[in-house]
């Protein structure tokens, strides 16, 4: 289990995370959301170790993260960021490959080779494999990170999931944010399929419903706090939304899927709703009253 109990961080006077406790398991999909500027990629870097928390502690199987060797630490968990920008004219081939480093003793093997060919055909982007990293659109350059991260947590004698007895941990920050919806539906197809294999898949997402549909849980942060945590159909509503994102929606269950359907309203829709229920509040006690 990789888990932060009691997570602040500060920089000078701001805290941008305060008390923040969460844990995830091998074989689920946590989800976070949370309006811009809530923590959640300060959070994130914390659990990577990027940064170290002013207070609380982040452990991976019950040991502090800080005891864990960088080699180590890397075969069990990797991250894909937000943005990655590369200064050189690598191929897309060696992008994915350096996510096989951690493995290598002194040189990539013919495992390395195999298991980066497999990344890159997952991810859709095998024909891309001799082009230069930095000429691709910002979609495409998400899918080949994507890649990256999952060929350095790919492991097992026959280089498929299933052959792995180890837990491993997948970090994705805002990994659809420029990606068409086909793609963005098969980035997260994937990572449900990675938790199916030991893997504990952490997801930072924007859109709402993406969440509510792949992921097993999903933890609210607002202002620097974890102020939901739970399954969709538990914690999304209508007050947690006008609350946390400052909208008025419709919450509804959708239509084919066990997870609820998150429906934004226009201001004047909303403050007629608004009306329409009150008034519908008025009419019902005035009918109760009547009766007795």
């Amino acid at each position: 289990m990789f888990a932060a109990s009691g997570i602040s961080y500060s920089i000078d006077s701001a805290r941008l995370l305060r008390d923040v406790s969460l844990t995830l398991s091998p074989g689920e999909v946590v989800a976070i959301i949370g309006p811009n500027g809530a923590g959640k990629s300060t959070f994130l870097k914390v659990l990577g170790g990027e940064i170290q928390p002013t207070d609380g502690i982040v452990s991976m199987e019950g040991r502090n993260l800080v005891s864990w060797g960088r080699q180590a630490l890397a075969r069990r968990r990797s991250i894909m960021p937000q943005s990655s920008k590369i200064a050189f004219p690598f191929s897309v081939f060696e992008i994915v490959m350096m996510g096989r480093s951690p493995h290598a003793v002194s040189e990539e093997s013919e495992i390395d080779y195999d298991i980066a060919g497999a990344a890159m055909a997952r991810t859709g982007v095998n024909d891309l494999a001799l082009r230069n990293y930095n000429t691709l659109s910002g979609g495409e350059q998400q899918r080949v990170q994507l890649a990256r991260a999952l060929a350095q947590i790919w492991t097992g004698p026959k280089h498929t999931l299933k052959d792995s007895h180890s837990d491993r941990y997948l970090f994705l920050d805002e990994p659809v944010a420029s990606m068409d919806p086909s793609h963005q539906h098969e980035t997260l197809r994937i990572a449900r399929e990675f938790s199916q294999h030991n893997v504990g898949v952490l997801i930072i997402l924007h859109d709402i419903n993406l969440a509510a549909m792949y992921a097993d849980r999903i933890a609210v942060f607002n202002q620097g706090e974890l102020v939901a945590d739970g399954e969709a159909v538990a914690i999304l509503d209508e007050h947690l939304m006008l609350e946390v994102f400052g909208i008025h929606v419709l919450v509804q269950r959708h239509p084919t899927l066990s997870c609820p359907l998150i429906v934004a309203l226009p201001e004047e829709i909303a403050v007629r709703s608004d009306l329409i229920t009150a008034r519908q509040e008025r009419l019902s006690e005035q009918a109760r009253k009547s009766s007795t």
